[in-house]
């Protein structure tokens, strides 16, 4: 099939071709910004305890838990925090229910979040929590070692 030439970098004066899509080429483009707040977001992921939690649940529950639930077979590729920490507080970081979405249902579950819903895949069941539920989950889960990691 045919394809178009590269078109010019808008940039007065500039014969760069633009990255495809875009108007600019990667010399005149705006470099993506990341604020201090994502930066300091991202910081909790970068540690060996979290690579530890995150190759703990993924290897205990490799396959998405909602799309089990929907009898669909979809790798994990996330690990969740059940109740958001950052609703929470920073202990709720490691001292939380974890399990395993994909992208897709990842997202799904956080735009839940944002209405003060907090989703949990079980293996027969979906239950939704609210930020009051927190303390009594983590209660009930604590002889529950499947799932979870109490640190």
């Amino acid at each position: 099939m045919p394809v178009l030439p590269p078109t010019k970098c808008a940039e007065f004066g500039c014969k760069n071709p633009c990255e495809k899509g875009k108007s600019l080429c990667v010399d005149h483009a705006p470099s993506i910004l990341i604020s201090k707040d994502r930066r300091e977001f991202n910081k909790k992921y970068k540690v060996s305890a979290w690579d530890t939690i995150r190759q703990r649940q993924l290897s205990t529950m490799p396959l998405c838990q909602a799309c089990l639930i929907n009898k669909q077979v979809n790798q994990a590729g996330h690990v969740d925090h059940v109740f958001p920490w950052r609703k929470i507080g920073e202990m709720a970081f490691r001292k939380n229910i974890f399990q395993s979405l994909c992208p897709e249902c990842h997202g799904v579950k956080s735009a839940l979040e944002k209405k003060g819903i907090f989703r949990h895949y079980l293996s027969d069941e979906v239950k939704d929590y609210s930020i009051k539920d927190y303390q009594r989950i983590l209660y009930e889960n604590a002889s529950k070692t499947d799932n979870w990691l109490y640190s």
